[in-house]
């Protein structure tokens, strides 16, 4: 390979595949038993390693971009729990009274949370009395003009949240929507309703033609503004709900708008949305188990190609490694996890991103373990008595070429042989005529070894054959000692 001329010269190809050696020999034309040889290693051309590091780099670059935005739409800080007071708004007349209930946002009915009630002091007027234990509020029996009462519940528990609401007090009406809280689901229709009273002198219990006469007299809102609501008080909640939250449907007299009154409509996230956000888990999981992977890959990538022994046979591995550790990362979490999804919480959503990433960063350690698990779940009595399993490293050395390929008897220092081919495997040893011998280094396509004064003592030839760990041998090479 390469050319080389009289002067001597030497010019490497072009284009080398593979790592070669080379062996240049110059003899002398008045004596031509008189020659020596010199050896030249050639690199691969560097472009395979070029373009691996490339797509390595280009690959850290997406996964880390992937990750961070994945990571922003995931990741929510903890806030404190909202409590939700209902109604959060009614107008009372005197002596009237009202029954407030509590709940934190995103629990369910079992999860029971204590409450203390309070209310706004008025240190001039009576501006009526609050049980703060029952939230149970009355109205003043006098007072001046309308007055406005925010009533506080705030739970007990060490996280202190608390929510508010607000009552109207009115001389001459009364306001109230009913029903003060509802849950509902996407696309769901509530009808609301409210009870009135004009005067001093009505009856406490307002009549269902009386509530239906009242709603052209009512003016309806929400807010925030999800969903719609009709003039008649009809909630439409929306078609999809991407988180559960909270909707005040307000009620307001036209001909007079300080009589106001609201209840909550609580919205639960559709089935989809949290189809979904499991599914922006198990892409995360992905990314992480590939990152993970890939930090793998570059480190050896980098060691191999910094000590001279990259093997270009490799890039496959190196192309495919983020696959793998992608794919052992997703079994892993639901083998841990046992198909469980909990990304809510961050705490949870740190631990998967901490076990996905590790899994791809030791693949090789999270292959074996699942190896174990399978075999200890599915042991079987009789063994498996197969003898044409693979066995692993069990392709044959193949010995293509050893430099120099001949010796002048006698040398001294004794020469080193520079064994050239495939399949070469760390542990292996060299036979020189039947001796076995240690070799100084090992890569997959070279092998060197010493010679000692006796086997260049005088001329003959020297069988040589490489063996593996696991006894495959190469065929036997002869290197003459003229």
């Amino acid at each position: 390979m390469g050319k080389v001329t009289q002067e001597g010269v030497y010019t490497a190809p072009s284009w080398i595949w593979r790592p070669r050696t080379v062996v240049l020999t110059a003899r002398s034309r008045n004596e031509p038993q008189r020659f020596a040889h010199a050896t030249i290693t050639l690199l691969d051309t560097p472009l395979k390693r070029l373009s691996l590091g490339i797509y390595l780099s280009l690959m850290g670059a997406v996964l880390i971009a992937s990750i961070i935005l994945m990571w922003g739409h995931l990741y929510s800080p903890a806030e404190t729990p909202q409590v939700i007071v209902s109604p959060p708004m009614a107008t009372l007349k005197p002596e009237e009274k009202l029954s407030f209930s509590a709940s934190v946002a995103g629990t369910v009915d079992d999860d029971v949370t204590a409450f203390r009630w309070s209310k706004t002091k008025n240190e001039i007027t009576d501006n009526g009395s609050l049980d703060d234990v029952t939230g149970v509020y009355t109205a003043p029996a006098e007072f001046s003009k309308t007055e406005h009462v925010v009533v506080t519940a705030k739970s007990v528990d060490e996280s202190g949240s608390s929510g508010t609401a607000v009552v109207i007090i009115s001389d001459s009406k009364q306001l109230q929507v009913l029903p003060s809280v509802i849950t509902a689901r996407a696309s769901q229709v509530i009808p609301f309703a409210t009870a009135t009273e004009v005067g001093s002198n009505k009856s406490e219990e307002t009549s269902e033609s009386d509530l239906n006469s009242s709603s052209s007299k009512i003016t309806w809102d929400i807010e925030p503004k999800v969903g719609r609501i009709s003039e008649q008080g009809v909630y439409q909640a929306p078609a999809k709900i991407e988180e559960t939250q909270t909707v005040t449907v307000i009620a307001q007299i036209k001909e007079d708008d300080s009589i106001r009154a609201a209840a909550n409509v609580i919205l639960i996230a559709s089935v989809e949305s949290g189809a979904s956000h499991k599914r922006d888990i198990l892409i995360f999981v992905l990314l992480m188990g590939a990152f993970g992977s890939l930090l793998h890959s570059v480190a050896s990538f980098t060691a191999f190609v910094g000590n001279r022994q990259f093997s270009p046979s490799w890039c496959w591995w190196y192309l495919f490694q983020p696959c793998i550790g992608a794919g052992l990362a997703l079994i892993v979490f639901f083998v841990v996890g046992r198909g469980h999804i909990a990304g809510e919480s961050v705490d949870n959503l740190f631990g998967i991103a901490m076990i996905a990433a590790l899994v791809g960063l030791f693949s090789d350690q999270a292959t074996l373990k699942l190896k174990e698990l399978v075999e200890t779940i599915l042991t079987t009595k009789n063994a498996d008595r197969r003898t044409e399993r693979l066995q692993p490293d069990a392709a044959k050395p193949v010995i293509t070429e050893i430099t120099p390929p001949t010796i002048k008897h006698g040398m001294t220092p004794p020469p080193t042989l520079e064994i050239s081919g495939t399949h070469f495997v760390t542990g292996c040893k060299v036979k020189v005529n039947g001796s076995l011998r240690d070799p100084t280094s090992v890569a997959s396509t070279k092998v060197t070894v010493g010679l000692t004064t006796a086997d260049v003592a005088k001329a003959r030839k020297l069988s040589i054959v490489v063996i593996n760990p696991n006894n495959e041998s190469s065929g036997e090479v002869t290197v003459e000692v003229t």
